[in-house]
């Protein structure tokens, strides 16, 4: 089994399967990113993003790093006021083909299972207005598009 067949399994055991869409590619909101976000190569460039918040912890103890992602989640998605029900799209960098579309509060209890993907995670609206991303590094960042 693939990382992604792995975390789509695991995403059906705990979930009722109509409350996260699986979408055949996530290039689409690559695409959107790459439109309304300053990027550098094939990253997000945050320093050019007014009010980012953008945090660096340190890796090598995961379970601590999990910890601080999804405080830092939370944190953004109080400050910004966004409400459980609020659809949310995840897609991965690498190991993740697929996006995957989910109530808020379904993705604040599957943060680490998709956190533990070998890749950089990118949480956004659908339209592409906020994106908040987790790189393998120890990134962590959120902001709103410029355009």
């Amino acid at each position: 089994m693939t990382p992604e067949e792995e975390l789509l399994d695991e995403l059906r055991r705990r979930h009722a399967s109509r409350e996260i869409e699986v979408q055949p590619s996530s290039a689409g909101y690559f695409e959107a990113l790459e439109r309304r976000f300053p990027v550098r190569g094939s990253k997000i460039d945050w320093e050019r993003v007014p009010g980012a918040r953008v945090l660096h912890v340190e890796i090598t103890a995961s379970e601590a790093y999990f910890d601080q992602a999804v405080a830092f989640a939370k944190e953004n998605w109080i400050a910004e006021r966004l409400d459980q029900e609020q659809q949310v799209v995840v897609v991965g960098d690498s190991a993740m083909e697929v996006a995957l579309k989910m109530p808020l509060r379904v993705l604040e209890t599957s943060l680490r299972s998709i956190l533990r993907m070998p890749e950089h995670n990118y949480v956004l609206a659908p339209d592409a207005s906020w994106c908040m991303v987790f790189t393998m590094e120890g990134d962590m960042c959120f902001g709103h598009a410029l355009r």
